[in-house]
């Protein structure tokens, strides 16, 4: 029942029938239309309102509000139409009913609120460069820019890039660092989905987008062999 319903009132007996005309009202259930902003970081802590009726009037008591069952904070009733609260942490990447219950019923609007999607990396192009830095790369992913992602950070090997520009959601170039470790990376490269232990070569680095990992390899100058054709035994 979404709506009030006002009902007649009548009773008889041996000396009659009397009515009350409307005599009784059902309250309706509480539902739940929206909410504001609709896509949400499953990191948590933002500001939500959610509209819908049924939460102050027909005396409805406590209301518990839940997104994919889990309680927000500062559960603030507005008015009837209008609750206020905290948005809970959430699963990236998954949509979350919001359910509304009080006394007079439950209302629930599914796949209400949507949580982001964590940034992924798939690519590094190229995959090496000078260990001087300057080496313009392009990175290949998702997540870059829609949902309100903000600024990306990218690192090599702890070091930050420079140069960052966000093509577009799935592309993002920077200029890589330069190599200031100078040693052997070797270790595991850990991706959302899987975990894949990696042995490169000396002088690798790794490239972070959120909790993404990619390997870079800088390429360093080989060595010149040094032959005297002749010279003194004495150095000169």
């Amino acid at each position: 029942m979404r709506t009030p319903m006002c009902i007649d009132l009548s009773g008889r007996n041996g000396n009659g029938t009397a009515s009350l005309v409307p005599g009784f009202t059902f309250h309706a259930l509480p539902t739940v239309t929206g909410v504001t902003p609709a896509s949400v970081t499953s990191l948590g802590g933002t500001s939500l309102t959610v509209h819908g009726s049924g939460f102050l009037n027909f005396s409805p008591g406590t209301n518990t509000l839940t997104f994919a069952g889990v309680t927000p904070s500062n559960l603030v009733v507005v008015d009837d139409a209008t609750l206020a609260c905290i948005a809970p942490a959430g699963a990236n990447g998954t949509a979350a009913d919001v359910v509304v219950s009080n006394g007079n019923g439950t209302g629930t609007l599914p796949a209400g609120l949507t949580y982001h999607a964590l940034p992924a990396t798939t690519a590094v192009t190229p995959d090496h460069g000078t260990p001087l830095g300057g080496t313009v790369v392009t990175l290949t992913g998702s997540g870059f820019s829609a949902n309100g992602a903000g600024g990306n950070t990218i690192t090599f090997d702890g070091v930050a890039a420079t140069g960052i520009v966000v093509v577009d959601d799935s592309t993002v170039t920077c200029t890589a660092p330069a190599d200031l470790h100078r040693r052997r990376v070797c270790g595991r490269v850990r991706h959302r989905s899987s975990r894949l232990a990696l042995t490169r070569e000396a002088n690798e680095s790794t490239v972070r987008v959120g909790n993404e990992h990619l390997v870079m390899r800088h390429q360093r100058p080989a060595p010149v062999a040094m032959h005297a054709s002749h010279g003194s035994g004495l150095g000169y």
